[in-house]
């Protein structure tokens, strides 16, 4: 029997059926709702924002990154909270480097007030000192904050260009004789990391951070160079994308392979580069340095150095580590059958997907949190500010709405679950804030009937009273709410 999925909102929406790694059968609504990003906080945006059936790269497929992800996931474990934004320095001046910060978490709530204190019995009030005191401490409670949760507190550093370069003639002398008079033992490193030139601004993508490739093409004149070990295989050359016009040796950083900083050793003996483009996106707590550029051409870095991984605010590439690892072990066949459906593996990790960077995933929200942005906005934004120190600040709330589903079952029988938006993307060049909500409900619930509806932050108390309603139904049959209501 079909359900019937009747959209009550404003806004693109669409259910799909979905099946897990077991094999076990569930329902998905998806819908999205956008939002200008005001002076005086979000405003709901008039028309629908259709769904992002597909991803959306800044540029060439696998060759640039993620702008927008597709919506049509399954369901997220967490909300991905995605900035796609530029960072500017503060106000407006070219200066080396500079940071940007996002911070997400709720909002500060006074600090209680003490009790009034009591007398000694119930004819009489307490003595003026205890009073005076008790009013001190009123007010000295009126100044105080209990500060919020804080969900997402992140900073990056942002760098003019710079580059990793060869040491001049003179230090690689000195360099020669200290191998020599040591035996070979100790040798400095002959890379150096330039310092920076001055911006005024820096689009926050993954092409700008740690990553990248090594690639010989097959009519390059360093192909001759390349040791046949590091030469592709014919197996390698079948599987690659450009297998038409495959290169000789090729080898992509798997965290980020867009990025810059990136070189295997192999690459760096046959082209001998004098020097090549270093990030200018990193951690503050883990630069990127010389000596780690000059321990990666010798196999000597670690893969899990901190400052080998990817840093940027937006989606991390599906096919990246350590996203790719939550896949689990792919059957590989090498003919499937017409009617054959290709299953999720069975250590298959939900997690997938969720793209943005860990530390950019967040608990599901509900609504209210507070969203600042340090730097991520143009000096001149009119809903931004300044603090002390010149940076900008773009702080708004996120919005209260709820989307939620009623379900009627084949017997007649009623339930609602809430939707959770589990996509936020910010774009604070366009004043823009998209959010997509998801919600499943299983198969094994034989529904008729699916309404998607929304509930304004401002009218909580309808949907109070449509709860209560369900709620007293469910008193009478227990069991069969349960399952209408919860999956």
């Amino acid at each position: 029997m079909s359900i019937q999925f009747d959209n009550k909102t404003p806004y693109e929406a669409l259910r799909t059926d979905m099946l897990d790694q077991h094999g076990e059968l569930f329902h998905a609504v998806i819908a999205k709702m956008s939002y200008r990003i005001e002076a005086g906080g979000l405003a709901e945006e008039p028309t629908a924002t259709p769904l992002h059936t597909d991803d959306t790269p800044y540029g060439a497929p696998n060759q640039s990154s993620i702008q927008f992800e597709s919506d049509l996931a399954p369901f997220k474990p967490r909300t991905d909270v995605i900035i796609n934004a530029t960072a500017y320095a503060p106000q407006g001046k070219a200066v080396h480097r500079f940071q940007a910060r996002v911070r997400v978490g709720l909002a500060d709530t006074p600090a209680p007030l003490p009790p009034e204190p009591e007398g000694l019995n119930q004819f009489r009030s307490a003595s003026k000192e205890k009073l005076d005191k008790w009013r001190k401490d009123v007010e000295r409670a009126k100044r105080q904050t209990i500060p919020g949760k804080q969900y997402i507190d992140k900073t990056l550093n942002m760098t003019g260009e710079r580059h990793f370069a060869k040491r001049n003639i003179v230090f690689r002398l000195f360099d020669s004789l200290m191998l020599l008079s040591t035996l070979g033992l100790a040798r400095s490193n002959p890379w150096a990391l330039s310092a920076p030139t001055r911006i005024k601004q820096l689009p926050v993508r993954y092409e700008f951070a740690f990553g990248g490739q090594s690639r010989i093409e097959v009519n390059d004149p360093a192909a001759p160079n390349v040791p046949a070990k590091h030469c592709l295989t014919k197996e390698q050359i079948a599987k690659h994308p450009d297998q038409d016009n495959a290169p000789i040796a090729h080898v992509a950083c798997e965290s980020n392979p867009v990025g810059c900083g990136f070189i295997a050793g192999w690459y760096m003996k046959a082209k001998a580069p004098q020097q090549t483009p270093a990030p200018q996106i990193e951690s503050p707590a883990a630069p990127v340095t010389a000596d780690l550029f000059w321990a990666m051409l010798r196999g000597k870095a670690k893969p899990d150095d901190p400052a080998l991984q990817p840093q940027g605010f937006g989606f991390v590439g599906r096919g990246w580590l350590p996203r790719r690892e939550l896949v689990g072990p792919v059957e590989e066949k090498a003919e499937w059958r017409e009617d054959e459906i290709p299953q999720l593996p069975p250590t298959f990790d939900f997690g997938y997907w969720n793209g943005a960077p860990r530390d950019q995933q967040t608990p599901h929200l509900a609504g209210n949190e507070i969203v600042e942005l340090t730097n991520l906005c143009a000096p001149d934004h009119p809903a931004a500010g300044h603090d002390q120190h010149g940076n900008t600040v773009l702080r708004f709330r996120l919005p209260g709405d709820r989307l939620y589903l009623v379900l009627g079952d084949v017997a007649g029988r009623v339930g609602a679950k809430f939707m959770q938006p589990d996509t936020i993307v910010i774009d604070p060049e366009k004043s823009r804030v998209d959010v997509t909500w998801r919600v499943v409900v299983s198969a094994r619930v034989k529904l008729a009937e699916m309404e998607l509806r929304v509930n304004r932050a401002n009218e909580r108390d309808k949907l109070d009273v449509l709860w209560k309603a369900i709620q007293e139904g469910a008193q009478a049959e227990p069991t069969a709410h349960q399952e209408v209501a919860h999956g």
